[in-house]
């Protein structure tokens, strides 16, 4: 009797055990469970991390900097009007300065540009369109004429970008002309400290200007 007690009494303590442990398990918080599993919970930087470190690779914060996101989630942002505005006013300073050449294209941006600055896109869109789309029609025009090998189309006319936006009253002042080589030269031509570098920018296979020749060699 004594002996069956003892067994019974070591089976009740043995379940006690399993119970106790089970209820200690239960109680674990899920930060320690994840780390005896063997998985590293990755911890969200705080506001205060993401403004002095920025995101983790691969992500990006959203746009007041408190919360970090999938860089494929985040939202596409359009330029705001008043950015597009300095740039339009930049891009027709830049031109009138000589500091985009002086190409037909260069030419057409600023007038874009100072219609843009003018009515915003509407007012772009209102005199390029036409354009645009006469464009399209020529050459849709064309490649019947060419399937066909004849050319009796009605080619579709009109103003070009350029005259279109002069006749809208936007033009640009044209650009200086670049200087010429030789203007450069005459320009940053400096003597030598080396008197044999001197002998060279005097000898009759330099390009030194008379001005040059006169006053230093």
């Amino acid at each position: 009797m004594l002996r069956r007690f003892s067994i019974v009494f070591t089976l009740i303590a043995h379940a006690g055990l399993l119970l106790a442990a089970c209820a200690v398990q239960q109680e674990q918080p899920e930060e320690e469970a994840a780390e005896e599993a063997g998985v590293e919970e990755i911890a969200e930087p705080s506001p205060e991390e993401i403004q002095a470190e920025g995101c983790p690779e691969g992500q990006v914060s959203n746009e007041a900097g408190t919360e970090c996101m999938d860089a494929s989630e985040a939202p596409k942002h359009e330029p705001s009007e008043e950015f597009q505005r300095q740039q339009a006013a930049e891009q027709v300073r830049r031109y009138e300065a000589g500091e985009m050449g002086t190409g037909e294209n260069a030419h057409v941006e600023c007038q874009m540009a100072k219609a843009y600055l003018d009515g915003g896109q509407e007012r772009l869109d209102e005199i390029q369109e036409p354009v645009i789309e006469r464009a399209f029609e020529r050459a849709e025009q064309a490649a019947r004429d060419a399937m066909n090998k004849e050319n009796k189309g009605e080619r579709p006319k009109g103003p070009t970008l350029t005259e279109a936006f002069a006749n809208a009253g936007y033009e640009c002042e044209e650009p200086p002309a670049p200087p010429t080589p030789a203007e450069l030269d005459k320009k940053y031509e400096k003597p030598a400290d080396n008197p044999k570098q001197r002998e060279v920018q005097c000898g009759p296979q330099s390009n030194a200007s008379p001005e040059f020749r006169e006053k230093y060699c």
